[in-house]
């Protein structure tokens, strides 16, 4: 998971596996798997970096995709 700032300040942990579709129009939009958007303050290119550290971190099947999500 990584931690991300709502455009009222507080922070959040996001459950990157859920992740569909993450955009700047100018707001960061984030939109899950079951369809709930969610607006960040972190830019497109803050997120990508998170989740690639927090990969490059996970342990060895750590990252593994949830069951519903994607099919």
């Amino acid at each position: 998971m990584i931690t991300l700032t709502r455009m009222g300040g507080k922070d959040l942990l996001v459950n990157e596996d859920w992740l569909e579709v993450v955009e700047e129009n100018p707001d960061t939009t984030l939109v899950f798997a079951n369809g709930t958007k969610l607006i960040v303050k972190e830019s497109l290119a803050e997120i990508q970096a998170r989740i690639r550290a927090w990969s490059a971190s996970a342990p060895r099947g750590a990252r593994r995709r949830p069951r519903d999500a994607r099919r």
